[in-house]
C-alpha cells in the first residue's frame, strides 16, 4: 500500500448525544521508509453506525505534517452497537471502530476470587463470584458466565539478560455457565494444569447479569506452578576478576513467599558450547541446604576467563525439579573478550543491577 494511516478516536466508548473526536496522521511509503505526505492531502472520513449505514462523511485535508483531525456529533436516538470511524486515501482505507451505548449506573456489584491464587500442577483450585445489590441484598438467581484465560509463561526467561519470561498467548481455556445462590454466589472447582517449562497465568472473568437483564463483569488472576517452590540465585555483582571468589546467595521460599528451611539445593557453574551443544563445569559443582530462613550460599574459586551460566537445582515435596539459572561474566583486564560482540563501538556494563548510597559502582 501507498499509505500508512494512524488513525483513533478520543475514547473507545460514548452514549447518545455525545461527540466523536477523531485524529489521524498519514505517512507515505518510500523505498521501504516513510515520508510525509503532501501538503494538503485530500481524505474522506465516514462514520458508519452499527448496520454500516452511513452516518456522517467529511472532507478533509492535512495540514504540513500530515495531520488531521475533526469531529461527529451522534443524535440523541442513534441505533446502539459497534461504529466505525472510516478514512479514505486514495483506493486505501483505515478503520477504527468504537461503541455506542446508553449507559446505565449497576444497582449491584459482583467480586470474583479464586483460592488460592498461586496454585500448584494438580491441585484445585475454587473459583467463587459473589453479587450482592449496594443497598445490602445478595442477587440471587441470576445468570452466570465465567471464562478463563490461560496465557503461558516461560519459567525461565533469558536467563543472559535477566529478562523475564516471555507470555505466549493460548485463549479461553474454560467456560461455564450457572445461576448464583441464595446467598448471590456461585462457586466452581477445578484442577488447572501447566507443564515442567511454562507456568500458567489465568485470567478469570465472571460477568452476572439479573432479571433486569443488566450485566455486571469482574475478574482475577491466579498462576498455576509446576512446583511448590520458587528457587532464586544471585552474586554481588555480575563481573570478577580471575582470582577473585565467587559467591552465589540462594533463596528458596513457596509462592506465597514464605522460607523453605531444609532444601538441598545443587549449584553449578556452566561453560556452555553454542557449536556443539554440549555444556561443561568449569569448576567442581557445589551442594548446600537452605537454613531456618530459607537462605543458603556456595562459594566458587579459581574460575577462568570466560562468560558462565550458574544453575541451581532443587527438588521439592512432590518430586519435581525447580531450576533457575543466572549468568556471570568473569573478565581479563589484560585481554579483549573473545566471546562478547556488541554493534557499539563502546559497550558499558555496570557490576550490579542496583546499588545503594554510598556503594562503588564499577
Amino acid at each position: 500500500s501507498q499509505y500508512h494511516v494512524y488513525l483513533h478516536t478520543d475514547r473507545p466508548i460514548y452514549r447518545p448525544g455525545q461527540t466523536i473526536y477523531y485524529q489521524a496522521f498519514l505517512r507515505r511509503r518510500e523505498n521501504g521508509l516513510y515520508a510525509p505526505v503532501d501538503a494538503s492531502q485530500a481524505v474522506t472520513l465516514t462514520l458508519r453506525d452499527a448496520r454500516n449505514n452511513q452516518v456522517a462523511q467529511q472532507q478533509k485535508k492535512s495540514d504540513l505534517f500530515g495531520a488531521l483531525d475533526g469531529e461527529f456529533d451522534l443524535s440523541d436516538t442513534p441505533p446502539l452497537g459497534t461504529y466505525t470511524v472510516e478514512l479514505e486515501i486514495g483506493d486505501q482505507v483505515k478503520s477504527q471502530p468504537l461503541r455506542v451505548e446508553e449507559y446505565r449506573k449497576p444497582d449491584y456489584g459482583v467480586e470474583v476470587s479464586a483460592t488460592p491464587q498461586h496454585v500448584v500442577h494438580g491441585d484445585t483450585m475454587k473459583v467463587l463470584v459473589d453479587a450482592a445489590y449496594f443497598f445490602g441484598q445478595p442477587v440471587a438467581g441470576a445468570a452466570v458466565s465465567v471464562k478463563v484465560y490461560r496465557h503461558w509463561h516461560w519459567r525461565y526467561g533469558s536467563y543472559w539478560w535477566g529478562a523475564p519470561g516471555a507470555l505466549a498467548e493460548e485463549g479461553l481455556l474454560f467456560e461455564w455457565e450457572g445461576k448464583t445462590d441464595g446467598s448471590g454466589r456461585w462457586s466452581m472447582e477445578f484442577a488447572p494444569e501447566t507443564d515442567p517449562v511454562w507456568d500458567a497465568a489465568l485470567t478469570i472473568v465472571a460477568t452476572v447479569t439479573d432479571a433486569r437483564n443488566q450485566p455486571v463483569e469482574s475478574s482475577t488472576g491466579a498462576t498455576v506452578h509446576w512446583n511448590a517452590l520458587e528457587l532464586q540465585a544471585r552474586t554481588n555483582r555480575w563481573g570478577y576478576e580471575p582470582d577473585e571468589p565467587v559467591t552465589v546467595h540462594l533463596t528458596a521460599g513457596d509462592h506465597d513467599g514464605l522460607p523453605v528451611a531444609g532444601q538441598t539445593i545443587d549449584v553449578s557453574v556452566l561453560k556452555d558450547d553454542w557449536s556443539s551443544q554440549t555444556r561443561t563445569d568449569a569448576v567442581p559443582p557445589q551442594q548446600t541446604v537452605t537454613g531456618p530462613d530459607g537462605r543458603a550460599q556456595v562459594t566458587f574459586t579459581g574460575i577462568p576467563h570466560g562468560w558462565y551460566r550458574i544453575e541451581a537445582r532443587t527438588i521439592d515435596a512432590r518430586g519435581r525439579l525447580a531450576t533457575v539459572e543466572s549468568y556471570l561474566w568473569v573478565f581479563d583486564r589484560t585481554e579483549a573478550s573473545g566471546w562478547y560482540r556488541s554493534n557499539d563501538e563502546i559497550s558499558i556494563l555496570p557490576d550490579r543491577e542496583s546499588y545503594a548510597p554510598g556503594d562503588e559502582a564499577k
